[in-house]
């Protein structure tokens, strides 16, 4: 008890500083997400064009999530954060020095892939460093924090001139600034993480529903947070006002996250993936049928969509631990985030190509024919496969890396 009691407030501290680094990252990445596609809309750039950066960076999540934690394996967790956080700097300076889309997709894949080292160094540091018994808490903690930033981060073009170099001068300042705290830190660093599997067949054959869930909310997600600033630029809206309608998707995915993983863990998760895809589905057919919507009416749309769809990602992993063994919870992490990350780089892709031919309302289209595919297969697995017996609480994971497959260890069985 002793022992305990004298780790926990070092922890603490460590922590403390830890979480301050990741919000200035977070501040930083998701300011990015909406100038990146914002600036190459209000240059004129074309949507496919904007759709490759966005796709870009995806790719580079995606390949850092696999191959971003040698690095951390190799030189220790603090080196790794140091030299992420600098790359991620540099990237992001070189944004307001090039303007060749071509470069810019090269450097987003750069920032993509440190972006995911970073989400392995931090998530790790958390759960190598924070006593099982509050693991889950710290994080829950540590995943709400990350969301608050994300939609501060969104809302920045707002207050600054989304066509200037300045916005991505201050981003650089940001990343660099996240190493002061992490610097200062004198606790000893966690075990170096394991190596990543990845195996999709094994949890298709347990859990179809929950790799297709994974796989919609990453086509979606990706191209809202990639295509929706260019969506706002051809439906003539101001800046401030791109920024806000892309902040509204994630303060409704916040604000439904715990309801529906209540919910869940009392009825069928796929009952409540059903109903929350078909929630955003009529959301998008609004928008189709009566496209242009008032602005007020515009926001409730999106953050309806973002509530209704988004979560489905965390109640997916749920329905797949509740079929899987403990001592999987890592495998299971890194493949269905390799299915979502998949998704994201694959999403903006595809709905810039809609949007290339049926401008703004091919965004409405795209997410009303994903949702209607999601939703005939979620009733042809209701349909064949009855309810797991076993249930696993549900945590609010977020898409970040493997590592917080991590937190299974804390949830009783």
């Amino acid at each position: 008890m002793h022992s305990a009691n004298k780790f926990a407030p070092v922890s603490a501290l460590s922590l403390a500083a830890l979480v301050c680094g990741g919000i200035l990252l977070q501040l930083a990445g998701s300011a990015l997400n909406v100038l990146v596609p914002l600036q190459m809309a209000l240059q004129g750039q074309a949507p496919a064009m904007i759709g490759a950066v966005a796709s870009s960076y995806a790719a580079g999540f995606l390949t850092g999530c696999f191959v971003g934690g040698t690095l951390t394996r190799r030189v220790g967790h603090i080196r790794a954060f140091a030299i992420l956080a600098a790359t991620q700097s540099c990237t992001v300076l070189a944004l307001a020095l090039f303007t060749d889309a071509t470069a810019w997709l090269m450097l987003r894949f750069a920032g993509g892939f440190a972006g995911a080292g970073l989400s392995i160094v931090i998530e790790s540091w958390i759960n190598g460093r924070t006593p099982r018994s509050y693991r889950g808490r710290v994080l829950a903690v540590y995943n709400i924090v990350n969301r608050l930033a994300m939609i501060t981060g969104q809302l920045w073009p707002a207050f600054t001139a989304a066509s200037s170099t300045v916005a991505f001068i201050v981003m650089g300042g940001l990343y660099s600034a996240a190493l002061i705290p992490v610097g200062f830190t004198r606790t000893r660093p966690p075990k170096r993480p394991d190596a990543v599997k990845v195996r999709l067949a094994e949890i298709w054959a347990t859990s179809p529903i929950s790799l297709i869930g994974c796989l919609y909310v990453g086509l979606v997600g990706g191209a809202l947070i990639g295509m929706l600033p260019a969506y706002g630029v051809l439906r003539e809206m101001s800046p401030s006002e791109i920024s806000i309608l892309t902040a509204m998707v994630q303060i409704g995915a916040m604000s439904m996250q715990w309801p529906l993983g209540f919910v869940s863990d009392r009825v069928d998760r796929r009952k409540v993936m059903l109903g929350t895809a078909a929630v955003g589905m009529v959301a998008a057919i609004m928008l189709l049928a009566f496209s242009p919507l008032p602005l007020y009416l515009a926001y409730a749309a999106f953050a309806v969509i973002g509530a209704a769809c988004l979560p489905i990602y965390a109640l997916a992993v749920a329905h797949a631990y509740d079929k899987s063994a403990r001592d999987s919870a890592i495998t299971l992490s890194a493949s269905l985030l390799f299915v979502w990350a998949s998704g994201s780089a694959i999403g903006p892709m595809l709905m810039s190509f809609v949007m290339q031919f049926a401008g703004p309302r091919g965004l409405h289209a795209y997410l009303v024919l994903l949702s209607l595919i999601f939703i005939a297969l979620v009733m042809w697995r209701l349909a064949k496969q009855p309810a797991p017996q076993h249930r696993t609480p549900f945590a609010a994971v977020s898409q970040t890396s493997p590592v917080i497959g991590r937190t299974d260890d804390a949830a009783p069985h």
